[in-house]
């Protein structure tokens, strides 16, 4: 069953049109789903690596394989890779990826732009999800040119983390 309607996979078909060439590719890190260390197209649970958080505890992770492998299916330019947050541990620590489920957003170049989504992107999160996606795709942000100056005079690492909370 089809977890996004027709209405809005017509809304995403077009926004990603807005992405000018190349694909957008979702790493998704799920737990303890049959076939997810398999890669390509297909709640939080604990650190990469910590056999002790029980797959069955990560919630939404199966919805968030569903979700981004249908979001794979509406445009060619985007496309998803799967893997375990425990099975590929390798790949969760190349990404700083401790919990599950997780998306990191690469642009068409394969470049990661520190673009992450954890837990399930359902309700409001959606509209920020396919917006982040064409965003990354564009390879431009909304801020203006004195936020951009200001950032420039940033002179060490600064970890920003935007938490929602389900309503």
């Amino acid at each position: 069953m089809a977890m996004i309607s027709d209405k809005d996979r017509d809304y995403i078909k077009k926004a990603f049109e807005e992405i000018p060439s190349g694909k957008v590719t979702a790493v998704v890190f799920t737990e303890g789903l049959d076939g997810a260390g398999a890669k390509g197209a297909g709640g939080a649970s604990g650190p990469a690596g910590d056999e002790s958080a029980a797959s069955q505890d990560c919630e939404y992770c199966a919805e968030m394989k569903g979700l981004f492998e249908e979001l794979a299916t509406i445009s060619d330019k985007m496309t998803a890779q799967f893997y375990d947050l425990h099975s590929d541990a390798e790949k969760a620590k190349e990404y700083g990826v401790d919990r599950a489920p997780a998306a990191i957003i690469l642009d068409p170049e394969g470049k990661d732009r520190g673009v992450r989504f954890y837990g399930f992107p359902g309700g409001y999160e959606f509209a920020s999800l396919i917006a982040g996606i064409t965003d990354v795709g564009k390879g431009e942000g909304k801020l203006s040119a004195e936020t951009k100056a200001a950032l420039k005079t940033i002179t060490s690492p600064v970890k920003i983390n935007v938490f929602v909370t389900p309503t």
